[in-house]
């Protein structure tokens, strides 16, 4: 039987430490104490509302553990925070953390962020570069407070569901979206296809589907995206080399090694010089959201939504202008 039927803080630490480290023997590690400690101090969660199960030597969380387990993190952290604030290592106990992928950061994240600075001078930011899974997952459990990511409304369902089998406690705000274009260096056989469509036309999904693109990777939120809608019209995208990243892409296509796909907002007028640019029609863009869990209620969350919508909507007008009557 338990020692009581209310955890402690030491037996809410454990639990996080073990769901964290994968193991009760890596767990007790990381906490400085023995493998036999861990053990007894999961018990109280194997009793009454059930939170945890031992398969196969492994200790999985049950559903109501995985519904569970992002309040439980929120308890320990904040108490951690109000430990150190009492301290005197900190002036408040706040923190907003934040998941964030490479696209959202080449763009407006760095100017939301200075934004919110000044809004909340008594918060500390954290960014965490990670996939666009994880950043779900993270915040499904409580590891983030919110996330960035280009994936559709469907594809957060999808993968919020594999992460705690539930998604209706997540919210989700779209921010503007970023034109896509088609590039492809000059004197090239993927340049000859793109001038086919006149400056000012938009690339159609006929001839997208017939190009030899660079980039994207295949866990990417917005090429996801843009298969779907394709698949829909029964044409596929020909990704024949994965670049790395929206400057890798742009790189390939500079060696004449194939077309590719970039946000309109990573190019200038410049760039016309050695790259014919056309645009993506407007369905076909790089679409960002802001996903948070709808129990997460605190001033730095509202204060960030904010933040990063304001510099989402500035920064799409900055690029329409740079732009406007080129394309």
């Amino acid at each position: 039987m338990p020692r009581s039927e209310r955890p402690s803080l030491d037996d809410l630490r454990t639990l996080l430490a073990v769901v964290d480290a994968g193991t009760e023997t890596a767990a007790a590690k990381q906490l400085g104490i023995t493998q036999p400690v861990v053990n007894r101090r999961l018990r109280v969660f194997r009793y009454g509302r059930t939170l945890i199960q031992t398969r196969a030597n492994e200790v999985e969380l049950t559903d109501a553990g995985r519904e569970a387990l992002p309040a439980i993190r929120r308890l320990v952290q904040a108490y951690d925070h109000l430990q150190q604030f009492l301290a005197g290592r900190r002036r408040e106990p706040n923190v907003l953390r934040v998941g964030i992928g490479s696209s959202a950061s080449q763009f407006y994240l760095a100017r939301a962020l200075a934004g919110l600075q000044q809004r909340l001078p008594d918060w500390d930011v954290h960014t965490r570069v990670l996939r666009g899974q994880d950043r779900i997952a993270g915040v499904v459990d409580g590891t983030l407070d919110l996330a960035i990511v280009s994936h559709s409304p469907v594809q957060v369902d999808s993968i919020a569901r594999w992460a705690c089998h539930t998604r209706g406690e997540l919210e989700i705000r779209e921010l503007p979206q970023l034109p896509l274009c088609v590039i492809a260096r000059h004197r090239t056989p993927e340049a000859e296809q793109l001038q086919s469509v006149l400056a000012g036309q938009t690339v159609p999904a006929t001839l997208l589907g017939r190009c030899r693109l660079a980039g994207l990777d295949q866990e990417s939120g917005v090429r996801r995206q843009l298969e779907n809608l394709l698949r829909g019209r029964r044409l596929r995208l020909q990704f024949v080399q994965e670049a790395g990243g929206w400057l890798g892409v742009k790189e390939f296509v500079r060696q004449g090694l194939c077309a590719g796909l970039m946000p309109l907002a990573l190019l200038s007028p410049e760039d016309q010089e050695h790259l014919v640019i056309r645009r993506l029609p407007t369905a076909l863009a790089v679409g960002h959201r802001i996903v948070h869990r709808q129990d997460a209620d605190s001033e730095a969350l509202a204060e960030a939504k904010t933040a990063l919508s304001q510099a989402a909507d500035e920064f799409q007008r900055e690029v329409e202008r740079r732009w406007q009557g080129l394309l």
